[in-house]
């Protein structure tokens, strides 16, 4: 069984390591990065499972922001997981690692599942002790769950507008609903934790970001919706 992560960076030398070594247990980590400035690159190439390529295509946004078309840039990468035969394919963010009990069990839960596809649920980071609870839950209390894994025979792909993506099969446009498709769901002791807000300065660059370039003009600080900060539980820990 192969195992290909795929990942799409630009300036994450803050959490390229930190998600290199998170996802350690995959066969290949496939990195497309698409135009950073900092030390990304030359991070992640220490790696001896980690491959880099680089994507080029942008889109100018307002004020002389710009950002890679979302949706074609994992495409690339999903193409590129299939050109080197992986069986299971795993995508996340640079900033979104498993806890440990998911990394320590994933070949194990891949192996035993009947399944296609392998849901697992997020917790919202605010700095790396803490988490927004009502960003990480339905509005019945229950943990949410996304699309984490799937096997490669799916043939999924992604769409959408900017800034926003959804999965399709390969040569559609209908948007698949996993909220309805027979899964794996993943929920505590397993999850991952989605390192949105490290620090106060991050959250209102990208806040800035997003405002000022017309992606998402009305976005609110996450305090204003995320509920208030709880510890992270000790299940939930890298």
């Amino acid at each position: 069984m192969k195992i290909v992560t795929i990942c799409r960076t630009l300036n994450e030398e803050k959490n390229i390591e930190q998600f290199c070594n998170s996802h350690s247990f995959s066969d290949l980590i496939l990195i497309s990065d698409g135009g950073s400035t900092d030390n990304t690159v030359k991070l992640a190439e220490q790696f001896g499972n980690v491959q880099i390529r680089h994507f080029t295509e942008r889109v100018e946004l307002q004020n002389g922001y710009w950002c890679n078309p979302d949706w074609k840039h994992r495409n690339s990468m999903i193409e590129w997981a299939e050109e080197e035969n992986a069986d299971w394919i795993i995508m996340d963010d640079a900033d979104t690692n498993p806890n440990k009990l998911l990394a320590d069990d994933v070949r194990n839960i891949f192996e035993d599942t009947l399944y296609d596809y392998v849901q697992v649920i997020q917790l919202y980071m605010w700095g790396y002790s803490h988490y927004l609870p009502k960003m990480s839950q339905l509005n019945n209390g229950e943990f949410q769950g996304g699309l984490w894994a799937w096997r490669t025979r799916t043939n999924i792909r992604t769409d959408g507008e900017i800034p926003h993506y959804y999965f399709v099969y390969k040569g559609s446009k209908k948007m698949i609903d996993f909220t309805t498709m027979e899964s794996e769901n993943l929920s505590p002791p397993y999850c991952r934790l989605h390192n949105n807000c490290p620090d106060i300065e991050t959250t209102n660059r990208k806040l800035r970001y997003y405002r000022e370039s017309g992606l998402m003009p009305g976005i609110k600080h996450p305090f204003e919706y995320g509920g208030a900060i709880e510890e992270l539980p000790e299940w939930a820990k890298l």
